[in-house]
């Protein structure tokens, strides 16, 4: 009876002595001074443990250490290890010798996270190799791998015991380097943001083979058919998951408390806003079954009352701030529906146990807000729009007129920008300073959803990894097929 090809074969006693002499010829190749020799080898280096811990293993540590180098001398390797890379980190001759043992530290660390490895790298410290690095950088592209080294080496078991290098961090204050980390992750950000923009297909469809196939009912001759845009009930999902609202009114809070004028196109993002709340007023029959439909409404509302309030404290000019108050005019029938759909949202403040009202309430601080907008709408909207008899009574109502009620002036944009200025001085808004006031936020009370990021990083770190090990393997089979020796030509 034939064995069955499932059944795992002894392994041959020469197995681990030939990987243990193969990885340690490249550490020390590694380490040494001479290029490309130390180059090449750490390039084959990270290769090479791409490959090996890229494996599933019954038992990954025990397994692991076994291949790479034994039970009985894994300090030593280890240790060794650890120090070469960070010598070269630190100190290698050029900076793309020192990314490529970059690249072999994260081929190790992606690759070994979830084995007692990693421990080598904590008793090694190789965050000041790391700042160093990005310090004598010039290129905002070369920062990416050794943020990420150190993102995963700063999120290793960072619940269970006091991670150095989250110690590290806390107390770094080298301003030169920390705005090169900002430059090399906005340079990453952008590569990627352009990268997804260049894969999705929502532009209009021009001519093309396909759709004049498709047009005269031959749609099935023209191969696979393109991705489908979002349905309507789709991108209403999309909608109420947009809590990334909260974390543009924490941006600016900060911004707003350190006096930081930002260049942005803040028109854009006016328009952004007031058509988001268009939106959730025309569907909001169907968005009102959504568990967190209230949560987009009130951080929307906080939002841009926050902005009414305080642009003058973050805007770059007042032509910005100008043009926030001209929408929101522009908006006030909108605003006013969105008042009466949403009314539920902006309940009164709950009581506490002693019986005081708690001005913490979220919903509470979003009706205030949603007042301010709608007495700015109206005040502006009465000396915009409205004959100047009908001023005194339409200022004093708390919801904005409908535009069928009102008589547009003839006004030209310098008109418009000197009434908007002038009415300023008869504007009363009532300052918002509890949308400023945020709870500290707490890693320990995200730690199951962060750990699940971590893992996230960490397997795309080892796609990096496996990336460059692909990329390796083709030039090498490339090369291989232009070397006559190598097909067997004469």
């Amino acid at each position: 009876m034939e064995s069955s090809p499932l059944t795992q074969q002894t392994r041959p006693e020469t197995f681990q002595p030939k990987i243990v002499q193969l990885y340690e010829k490249l550490l020390f190749e590694s380490a040494s001074r001479k290029p490309p020799v130390n180059e090449h080898a750490l390039e084959t280096l990270s290769t090479f443990l791409g490959g090996v811990l890229t494996k599933k293993y019954t038992n990954p540590s025990a397994d692991i250490i076994t291949i790479l180098a034994g039970l009985h001398e894994v300090d030593q390797v280890f240790t060794e290890f650890v120090s070469v890379l960070d010598g070269i980190i630190r100190n290698g001759a050029n900076l793309d010798l020192r990314l490529k043992a970059v690249d072999a530290a994260i081929a190790m660390t992606s690759g070994a996270y979830k084995t007692g490895l990693i421990s080598y790298f904590m008793h090694r410290d190789l965050f000041p190799s790391l700042m160093k690095f990005v310090h004598d950088s010039d290129d905002p592209m070369q920062i990416f791998k050794p943020f990420l080294l150190l993102g995963l080496l700063a999120n290793y078991n960072k619940f269970e015991f006091q991670n150095p290098y989250q110690l590290r961090l806390d107390d770094f204050v080298n301003e030169t380097t920390i705005l090169k980390i900002v430059r090399g992750v906005g340079t990453t950000c952008t590569i990627l943001r352009n990268s997804y923009v260049a894969v999705q297909d929502d532009l209009p469809e021009g001519w093309t083979w396909s759709g004049t196939l498709a047009f005269f009912g031959l749609g099935a001759l023209a191969g696979r058919s393109k991705i489908q845009p979002l349905t309507a009930e789709e991108m209403k999902e999309r909608f109420a998951e947009l809590h990334v609202i909260s974390t543009i009114l924490r941006l600016l809070t900060y911004v707003s408390a350190n006096k930081i004028r930002l260049q942005y196109h803040w028109s854009e993002l006016w328009r952004g806003l007031l058509t988001l709340t268009r939106f959730l007023t025309t569907y909001s029959a169907d968005l009102s079954t959504d568990p967190n439909i209230n949560i987009l409404v009130t951080d929307s509302v906080n939002l841009l009352a926050f902005c009414i309030s305080a642009g003058d404290t973050f805007l770059p000019d007042p032509v910005s701030y100008d043009d926030l108050f001209y929408k929101v005019v522009e908006a006030g029938p909108i605003l006013s529906r969105f008042h009466d759909v949403y009314k539920h949202a902006f309940s009164a403040p709950a009581k506490t146990t002693n019986g005081k009202t708690n001005h913490d309430n979220k919903q509470f601080d979003a009706g205030k807000s949603l007042s301010t907008l709608l007495n700015v709408s109206t005040h502006f909207h009465s000396l915009l729009f409205l004959p100047e008899k009908s001023k005194e009574s339409t200022t004093t109502d708390s919801v904005a007129p409908t535009a069928r009620n009102s008589r547009k002036k003839n006004l030209n944009p310098r008109e418009v920008h000197n009434i908007i200025k002038e009415g300023y001085a008869t504007l009363s808004i009532e300052p918002r300073e509890e949308l400023s006031n945020w709870e500290k936020w707490r890693e320990a009370d995200w730690k199951t959803r962060l750990k699940r990021i971590a893992r996230i990083a960490v397997d795309d770190a080892r796609i990096v990894v496996t990336a460059r090990l692909g990329n390796v393997q083709n030039q090498v089979l490339s090369s291989g097929s232009k070397d006559p020796s190598a097909r067997g030509d004469p």
